[in-house]
């Protein structure tokens, strides 16, 4: 954090850290509750707290973590769009 923005770095990194939480949490209210759908959140979870050990954002921001929340965005399904559909 500190090479990557230098003595604000952990404020910008609580910053971007809380926001990308609140996204996560936010998504979580939209989906439906199944074993799979907390299965892909703590996968989430997990990408997004991985820059709290690493020390960088540059996985967080990779083009394959990109491809990847994507691939599970499409398999969640979401109550507002899918809330007559029955399983």
């Amino acid at each position: 954090m500190w090479l990557d923005f230098g003595i604000l770095g952990p404020l910008v990194w609580g910053i971007v850290f809380g926001l990308q939480m609140s996204v996560l949490a936010y998504c979580w209210k939209l989906v439906e509750r199944t074993k799979p759908a907390s299965a892909v959140f703590v996968l989430l979870t997990f990408i997004v707290a991985l820059p709290l050990n690493s020390g960088s954002f540059d996985f967080t921001f990779s083009v394959d973590v990109f491809a990847a929340v994507l691939a599970l965005a499409l398999v969640v399904r979401g109550r507002h769009r899918f809330a007559g559909a029955t399983t």
